[in-house]
């Protein structure tokens, strides 16, 4: 109790400290903040975005070929397997020190889990592989439909960019300023609420494709359960076998 309460002293004189170093923030009236140059930026962002998805974000779509969509695959697999990997070490951290702390068959057991920490690892990982490559083909082809989607928006383009480019004249911090801003952005969001009708025409297949991939990815996954608790199994009986050598 005594080092409980030693250590939670610490901790509040550290934090009392930290809070004492850290410089404080200077307070700033509503006049010194450049509203203006502020809506600039987020105006230029936007039209850049706008103007990056109308001109090559088709490109890239009609570019993706099966076999750097499988390519894309690979990657995800990896950056998952990366993620989960923390996690797991993390676990198994907390498994050793709970080993080092019990009886000789609880290190034992500790050990034996944390030798098979690759093969825990590729249970999950090879069930999101498999289903993944299971649904390959209509994810792909729900890519694929974006591009006349994203085609779509040319018109939205030229709007867009002709109401952004009204907030070059918008000047000073004072109330005509700010009206200004407010007007673009009014020109903007109306722009922007004729997305939904432009693209209208080619969302019906997205829309369609899309409940395809939902209804295979469900009954991928179905598919691949079996192997899954299959898998597991191996490791468990692995584990087993370790800790009754």
């Amino acid at each position: 109790m005594a080092t409980f309460k030693f250590t939670l002293l610490f901790c509040a004189a550290f934090l009392v400290y930290q809070a004492q170093a850290v410089p404080q923030p200077q307070t700033q009236s509503v006049e010194d903040i450049d509203i203006i140059g502020i809506a600039k930026k987020i105006v230029k962002v936007v039209e850049g975005s706008l103007d990056w998805l109308v001109t090559e974000a088709e490109k890239v779509i009609n570019n993706i070929t099966p076999e750097k969509w499988n390519d894309v695959q690979v990657k995800i697999v990896f950056i998952t397997k990366q993620v989960l990997g923390v996690g797991l070490d993390k676990i198994l951290l907390d498994v050793t020190n709970m080993g080092s702390e019990s009886s000789d068959a609880g290190k034992k057991l500790a050990g034996c889990v944390v030798a098979a920490r690759d093969d825990i690892l590729n249970v999950p990982v090879t069930f999101f592989d498999d289903s993944s490559k299971c649904i390959s083909d209509d994810l792909l082809a729900l890519v694929k439909l974006m591009g006349p989607l994203v085609k779509d928006l040319e018109g939205i383009q030229t709007e867009a960019k002709a109401a952004a480019d009204g907030i070059d004249d918008c000047e000073g911090s004072d109330l005509s300023g700010l009206l200004c801003v407010a007007q673009v952005a009014g020109e903007l969001f109306e722009v922007f609420g004729k997305i939904p009708s432009e693209i209208k025409p080619e969302l019906t297949p997205v829309i369609t494709e899309v409940k395809s991939v939902v209804k295979d990815a469900t009954a991928c996954v179905k598919n691949e359960v079996p192997a899954y608790f299959k898998n597991a199994g191996k490791v468990l009986g692995q584990v087993a076998a370790c800790v009754a050598a």
